[in-house]
């Protein structure tokens, strides 16, 4: 079964955010990603141009994002 991780830092109202687009999408997922680690990030410390990227580690059966 997938469990999906948030990172600790994600506020509420984004993590909703996300969550609900997230779900749309799960079932692209491979069925052998055991982790989807959700994290943000920004450029140069500020709030502008939040980026997601996709990592996934088959040995280890996860996925970030």
């Amino acid at each position: 079964m997938l469990e999906i991780s948030w990172n600790a830092n994600i506020e509420l109202p984004n993590k909703m955010i996300i969550d609900r687009q997230l779900k749309q999408w799960l079932w692209l997922v491979p069925g052998w990603v055991q982790v989807l680690h959700i994290n943000l990030w920004d450029e140069d410390g500020r709030n502008e141009g939040v980026r997601a990227s996709v990592q996934v580690n088959y040995e280890y059966r996860n996925g970030h994002r």
